[in-house]
């Protein structure tokens, strides 16, 4: 393609914030669209970038039938709103990328997906963790059996955003931290092993020091045809923390791998003594935003499907929403 491709922003938040970053430093890029329904927004956002007035929209709809025409949507809206949203730049022949989760519902993500099909538009969905490099790496290391055989993973997360408290995460969201923060693990987990589970199992809590209305922690029992999986996870932990993507461990025959922030450890036994071996400790030139968007690109120039693509992620998503029901069948009180 000789042109820049035409994206539109919707939802100019704090994670749309950093998607304008992202999209004006593309030079594959460029925006004719921001579209918030806030008045106050859209003038904050006008007046910080310097952008002209004409660009800046309250409704959506304006947006994807203005002139010229919009090639990409970039959908940074609460998840709640993804299917009305998408579906209409579907309809407007727009190719979408969308901030995980897919959709509120399974059902939601079930109408995009039958929309999608059929049409030469792409779509993916914003998993931007597996793309930074010791992900990467462990899948590499995984495939060619450098820990051979794995029997067990086990996740560790433990974050507190501190969300405003009007925030819909805090006061509309039915478990929070599965459905809004979860999905990123479980789409690492699914990238990692390229299973899909046989079983979820969870038990939900929520501290009494939580501003959370719904669960925002759990524990979580995974089976997968070739491992098992535990996975404890609080979004409302006022301790030690993790990164965002949380601290992984692979138990195999030949020892461990060991992902702990940005850095990835061999851990095994020689001799019998235990040895903790630094494999790779890389940083990506480019954000993960970044890669995604690259990736999305190249879909649309190459006419491929990306990764993550609809058709793949909602197969994480479903695994969100089997952990939702295990979890309103076992309830813990804390």
């Amino acid at each position: 393609m000789d042109r820049k491709l035409n994206a539109v922003i919707v939802g100019l938040g704090k994670m749309g914030k950093k998607w304008i970053d992202v999209v004006n430093r593309n030079p594959k890029l460029q925006c004719i669209g921001y579209v918030d329904p806030m008045q106050d927004t859209l003038e904050r956002i006008r007046n910080k970038y310097d952008f002209r007035q004409d660009v800046m929209f309250e409704r959506y709809q304006d947006a994807f039938s203005g002139t010229p025409k919009a090639d990409i949507l970039i959908n940074v809206t609460p998840p709640n709103l993804h299917e009305e949203i998408s579906v209409a730049a579907i309809e407007h022949g727009i190719h979408v990328l969308s901030e995980k989760p897919l959709a509120d519902t399974l059902k939601s993500a079930q109408t995009i997906m039958e929309r999608i099909k059929g049409t030469q538009l792409k779509y993916m969905v914003s998993q931007d963790y597996r793309f930074n490099p010791i992900p990467r790496k462990v899948k590499q290391l995984l495939k060619e059996g450098f820990i051979g055989d794995l029997s067990h993973i086990q996740v560790l997360f433990a974050r507190n955003p501190n969300f405003s408290p009007d925030n819909f995460r805090l006061t509309e969201m039915e478990y929070p931290m599965i459905i809004d923060m979860s999905i990123h693990h479980f789409d690492l987990l699914r990238y990692f092993t390229e299973q899909l589970p046989k079983s979820i199992s969870t038990v939900s809590y929520n501290p009494s020091w939580s501003p959370y209305k719904s669960d925002a922690a759990h524990s979580m029992i995974i089976v997968l045809d070739s491992c098992q999986v535990t996975y404890d996870a609080s979004w409302c932990s006022v301790g030690l923390e993790t990164s965002r993507a949380g601290t992984w461990r692979f138990d195999g025959r030949k020892g461990s791998l060991l992902w702990e922030d940005s850095s990835l450890y061999h851990i095994h036994t020689v001799n019998q003594i235990t040895v903790k071996q630094l494999i790779d400790n890389s940083v990506s030139t480019q954000s993960s935003q970044d890669l995604v968007l690259e990736e999305f690109i190249q879909s649309i120039v190459e006419n491929l499907e990306p990764e993550c693509n609809i058709f793949d992620n909602i197969k994480s998503l479903q695994m969100v929403f089997d952990a939702v029901e295990s979890a309103k069948r076992t309830k813990a009180t804390i």
